[in-house]
């Protein structure tokens, strides 16, 4: 199975359509072996405790992550971008795992975080929909349901990979 380490936001946004069947969330969760370091499964759960929007999709995500791998020393070194805890570990992850993917929705710092990974390759929400779609594992009408509900709850009405991934659907 292929292997992918994923970060806090990109787990917090697949959660946000967690009661679609099939959801995105049990998608990647049955398609890829996800490996998670402690400090991103830390924030999860601290965004799972507080009483805001993100408290439900957090918990789903919380919920999912009984089926990843999770490691929990992760040493950070100074090659890491001055990100947060869970995505600078996510990232270190992801490169001594020798991972074929990070899921990452830090977008405002997506060019930093790859520029950061050794072989792993970036992969956004939003791209992750599009290509289960592209593999036949979900709908183009669910995908774009569960992207809209992520974008209503994330705010991305304006973020540009969301509005590319809406066009790439709408294409397919």
């Amino acid at each position: 199975m292929t292997l992918l380490v994923a970060d806090t936001p990109s787990l917090v946004s697949i959660g946000c359509a967690e009661q679609y069947d099939p959801s995105a969330l049990s998608l990647l969760f049955d398609g890829f072996d996800v490996v998670v370091p402690q400090a991103v499964v830390d924030e999860i759960e601290t965004l799972a405790s507080y009483d805001h929007d993100h408290r439900q999709p957090a918990q789903a995500a919380v919920d999912a992550l009984d089926t990843a791998r999770i490691v929990s020393q992760v040493n950070i070194s100074e090659s890491v971008p001055p990100l947060d805890l869970g995505e600078r570990a996510a990232i270190e992850l992801a490169n001594d795992e020798q991972s074929q993917y990070l899921l990452c929705d830090e977008f405002t710092n997506l060019t930093l975080i790859a520029s950061a990974l050794d072989d792993a390759e970036l992969l956004t929400t939003p791209a992750l929909m599009t290509a289960f779609v592209d593999a036949g594992v979900l709908t183009k009408a669910d995908a774009q349901a569960q992207l809209s509900e992520v974008a209503a709850l994330r705010s991305w009405d304006n973020n540009s990979y969301y509005q590319r991934a809406r066009r790439v659907l709408d294409q397919l």
